[in-house]
């Protein structure tokens, strides 16, 4: 016998006696029985710990007569057992999914610089608690959204449309095709449900006070007479994070958050549809926090610097 072969008889020796032990546990035969067979299971394994095939081979070759025997055992095929590792890889996935984290590209600049276009990001879905699967009602809440988070959620349709019958409409604001198709967007909670949100002179403030900003970085975009990004560190609650424009936010509000709703912008302020274009966004819509960049690629491909970034 070659050592390859050796090996083989090895492995094949550890891995049946490991199905029969787990056999025996819920097999339904007399005590006798079942003291036997797994005395020899410990023979087989004594036989592999020592790495001696012949004694393994012969062994096995035992326990395969008490099994034979004793025990309505039908070994799986290869197949078999490769197809169930695959069902049940794909249940584990989907639960994952339904439940814990599900994967998000970063389709647009409205969250820039915080997230670039081609960002992968995972949500954390458990954070704010369990839904029914495929709804959008909590089994159980954890813990409500805070200012600061970034999270994903559907985009309110019947919110938007209520918030359009009451106001002009803004050609620079809306996204026309996000009234007729429902999509997913990615913001950060500005104020939550009984804040007071406004815009004055430039100036974003909760319940009437400025949000904190430290100007971090001035940079032009072009050449001459073309406009100034302005980049700034913005507080909000625990969080801080920074902020892009070219020009100061248009006056906005006062306006209340309703119960059960949050008030969310990107932090791209001057390049982002969000509460000030269509309305807030209720609490059920949102399905959970990002949490970590886990591939970024761009025009240039990967962008192995910004890959494992977590997010505030």
């Amino acid at each position: 016998m070659s050592k390859s072969d050796d090996k083989q008889t090895l492995t094949q020796a550890k891995e049946y006696a490991e199905k029969i032990s787990r056999f025996l546990r819920r097999a339904k035969v007399g005590a006798d029985i079942k003291t036997t067979v797994s005395a020899q299971v410990k023979l087989v394994q004594k036989a592999t710990s020592e790495k001696n095939p012949e004694d393994a081979r012969v062994q096995l070759e035992r326990l395969r007569e008490l099994v034979k025997l004793h025990l309505d055992y039908k070994e799986k095929s290869a197949f078999q057992e490769y197809f169930e590792s695959i069902g049940v890889a794909v249940l584990i996935a989907l639960a994952l999914r339904g439940f814990i984290f599900e994967a998000f590209k970063i389709p647009t600049g409205s969250m820039i610089p915080t997230l670039l276009v081609g960002d992968h990001i995972f949500v954390n879905k458990f954070i704010y608690g369990v839904r029914v699967p495929f709804t959008e009602t909590y089994l159980v809440n954890f813990k409500a959204p805070e200012r600061g988070e970034i999270v994903v959620f559907t985009f309110p349709m019947a919110s938007a449309r209520a918030y359009l019958a009451e106001k002009t409409f803004d050609r620079e604001c809306i996204d026309r095709d996000s009234l007729e198709n429902e999509k997913e967007f990615i913001k950060r909670i500005i104020a939550v449900e009984g804040d007071t949100v406004e815009i004055r002179d430039g100036v974003l403030r909760v319940n009437g006070t400025p949000l904190p900003r430290t100007v971090v970085e001035e940079a032009r975009t072009g050449r001459y007479m073309a406009p100034v990004e302005v980049r700034e560190v913005e507080s909000n609650g625990p969080h801080e994070y920074t902020i892009q424009y070219r020009s100061r936010d248009r006056d906005f509000g006062p306006v209340k958050i309703k119960e059960g709703h949050v008030f969310a912008m990107g932090d791209h302020r001057d390049n982002s549809a969000d509460s000030r274009c269509w309305g807030q966004v209720p609490v059920e819509n949102i399905k959970g926090r990002a949490i970590l960049i886990w591939m970024s690629w761009g025009d240039d491909g990967i962008r192995w610097e910004r890959i494992g970034h977590m997010l505030d």
